[in-house]
């Protein structure tokens, strides 16, 4: 049997006869299973009767008669069931047949190959006008390719069940067929290209705006941080931090003089003119010449000053800078009137320019400052008269009115103010007596536990620091002392115990309000260094005068009257302190560094409402995340039991920021929209729409 079937498979030979073919196949796998099933049966079945043995065969003497049932099975006949030789010739043919449709595999893979060749050659030498569609149904053999590439596995062996499902390769429709092919794209219209490169322009134009944002805040960030860091005499960290952004920045090679503004070469020359090194002076100026960076009026400030602290003074040099200043047209009074100097910066400038010009002063006129919105353009006139008569003349004297102005510049130096609560009653309760000791107690230990945690991460900070080429925190948390911020901790614990149950302030707002906190404190300090308090101090002993005298009243407004005052004194350009102020991110990061000693060390005794002798201790602070339409914010709450302790201790007195109450002496002048209101802190302005 299995020659005929040897004999019959090759005389049908390839795949021309396939139909024949793969059902014969089928029909073969079909009988091999279940001539499989049946010896696999009988096997079985004649394991599990046992034979009798010698004992039992001599008792039973006789033979038991054959009985035929009537609703006994069929058996098969002897020629149809292969055992022996036969069973073992029929797995051959089995096997046989699976090498050959293996064989017959890998040349139908080789098959395909040719003709996916051809193919794309096909493609290669057709005409451009042609589209696919009109080169004629695909080729049979096409199909067959098809077919293949969804049917046919890499290396994969054919079983039992490839034989049963090899009929699956049957010939599709085809446009089935002529959907599956790869067409290749077409030329774009005109039309198409003019709104692909109108929009590849609009990217580009998009992308060097945020480059020039990037630019802008890079250098807005550098100023302070270098001013930061000359707060703190950190020379090395600043002038490293300014190369590395320089060369991280200095691609694409058009925009690397936008990279480092002439206000940050001003910042760097200004740390090598205090200490008098006028060789690397002049090599910021070779580098700002190279990257075609301009000096300005400050750049030559700078370098008179330069001069005139290396004694003998170089008078050769001094009259070289003078005279690069002509050629730019730059006067040597304009460094007066457009740069902000300390009195000892002027008096430095003074002694370089009387060297080659001993009679020169400067000349400052009275530059009277207007009002530019068109709604105060009636405040401009030399003549109005904003206060007919003073509420303070008659009613409170001079010398009160100076004592008060010493209380408030207090206030604002410290930040805060504290004052007596309108609802504060006589607290005569023992109990109340008992819990604000117990509050006092906790405070004690929370104001422990923050210098201890303050230590230990300002310490982690400096190794970070060091090892940090970007820009750092480090430098600002330097220029405040750890009483300071440990102040500013307290005073925010005691501000979330006031809180609502009901409103919970996000993190970022929290890290927000900290860290503007925290840089107030830092400006007071430059002010402080600068001598502009006591540049404060004295202008305002003067303007109070104001208030009292009805000719200055009758003649001047406040405003007027005070740059008069700026004037006569010869202070020269009123100090801005804008390069000062933190960016955005140094805000965040400062205020999320100190926040964080609040949630992860301030602990609260639960059990301090209740009389017991074991102590449980959680945080007094903990963080809930809630959400906000499909946003997941993350927030700040008390702890219940602090909000309660504080609630039952009925404090008697309100802790407000120094910029958030009126201020106790008549406010300061409003001469821009950044200063003006208190002393010395930043006024907090908000453009509000008034409707009908």
């Amino acid at each position: 049997m299995g020659l005929s079937l040897r004999l019959w498979y090759h005389a049908t030979g390839a795949w021309g006869s396939g139909r024949n073919l793969l059902t014969t196949i089928h029909l073969l796998g079909t009988s091999s299973s279940a001539c499989r099933m049946t010896r696999m049966k009988a096997t079985s079945k004649s394991a599990s009767t046992p034979k009798p043995g010698p004992l039992e065969s001599a008792a039973s003497g006789k033979k038991k008669p054959n009985k035929k049932s009537s609703s006994a099975k069929p058996t098969l006949p002897k020629s149809s069931v292969p055992s022996g030789k036969n069973s073992n010739e029929f797995d051959d043919v089995h096997q046989e047949i699976i090498k050959i449709l293996q064989g017959r595999r890998h040349q139908l893979k080789a098959k395909i190959k040719f003709l996916r060749e051809q193919d794309a050659l096909l493609q290669k030498t057709r005409p451009r006008g042609r589209s696919p569609a009109s080169s004629g149904p695909p080729h049979m053999d096409r199909r067959l390719d098809v077919l293949a590439a969804h049917h046919v596995k890499e290396n994969a062996p054919l079983d039992q069940d490839h034989l049963k499902n090899i009929s699956d390769f049957r010939i599709q429709s085809e446009d089935t067929l002529r959907r599956s092919q790869k067409t290749p794209p077409t030329a774009p219209t005109p039309a198409k290209r003019r709104k692909e490169e109108i929009d590849r322009v609009e990217k580009c134009r998009l992308d060097a705006t945020q480059r020039e944002l990037t630019l802008m805040d890079l250098n807005s960030s550098l100023k302070s941080y270098i001013i930061a860091c000359t707060q703190t005499d950190m020379i090395g960290p600043a002038l490293s931090t300014t190369a590395f952004y320089r060369e991280k920045f200095s691609q694409p090679s058009s925009d690397k003089k936008k990279i480092l503004s002439v206000e940050v070469y001003n910042l760097i020359m200004n740390i090598f003119a205090k200490k008098g090194k006028i060789c690397q002076v002049k090599e910021i100026f070779q580098l700002m010449m190279t990257e075609n960076v301009k000096p300005d009026t400050r750049s030559f400030a700078l370098a008179l000053e330069t001069v005139a602290r290396v004694q003998p003074i170089d008078v050769k040099m001094a009259k070289s800078i003078a005279k690069q200043m002509q050629d730019r047209n730059i006067p040597l009074n304009d460094i007066f009137l457009q740069c902000s100097l300390t009195p000892d910066e002027k008096e430095r400038i003074l002694e370089a320019i009387h060297c080659f010009r001993p009679n020169f002063q400067p000349a400052i006129p009275y530059n009277e400052a207007a009002y530019l919105p068109p709604v105060m353009q009636s405040l401009n006139a030399s003549n109005t008269c904003v206060l007919k008569e003073t509420p303070y003349r008659g009613v409170i004297s001079y010398d009160k009115l100076l004592a008060a102005f010493r209380e408030q510049l207090q206030h604002e130096k410290k930040g805060v103010i504290t004052i007596k609560s309108v609802e504060a009653v006589a607290a005569t309760e023992a109990k109340v007596l008992l819990y604000r000791q117990k509050l006092e107690g906790m405070k004690k230990e929370w104001a422990r536990c923050l210098r201890s945690a303050y230590d230990r991460n300002f310490e982690l900070l400096k190794q970070q620091f060091r090892q940090q080429k970007g820009v750092s925190i480090y430098p600002y948390l330097c220029a405040l002392n750890r009483e300071e911020c440990v102040e500013a901790l307290m005073e925010e614990i005691i501000r979330l115990a006031q809180g609502s149950e009901g409103y919970s302030p996000t993190t970022l707002i929290l890290y927000m309000q900290m860290g503007n906190k925290m840089m107030n404190r830092y400006l007071i300090k430059c002010k402080e260094k600068y001598q502009l308090i006591d540049k404060l101090e004295k202008t305002y002993t003067e303007y109070l005068k104001y208030f009292g005298d009805k000719q200055l009243v009758s003649k001047y407004n406040c405003r007027q009257y005070w740059q008069k005052i700026e004037h006569d004194m010869k202070f020269g350009v009123r100090t801005d302190l804008a390069d000062h102020l933190w960016p955005r991110s140094v805000i965040v990061r400062v205020g999320k560094f100190l926040y964080d000693m609040i949630i992860n060390e301030i602990k609260v005794d639960t059990t301090v409402l209740r009389p017991v002798s074991t102590k449980q201790f959680a945080p007094a602070v903990y963080k809930v995340y809630r959400h906000y339409g499909e946003k997941l914010k993350e927030e700040v709450k008390p702890h219940p039991v602090l909000a309660k302790l504080y609630r039952s201790s009925m404090q008697d007195t309100l802790t407000f920021e120094a910029n958030m109450v009126p201020t106790v002496v008549p406010p300061h002048p409003w001469l821009s929209s950044k200063t003006g209101g208190y002393l010395v802190q930043n006024s907090q302005l908000s453009a509000r729409q008034i409707t009908a």
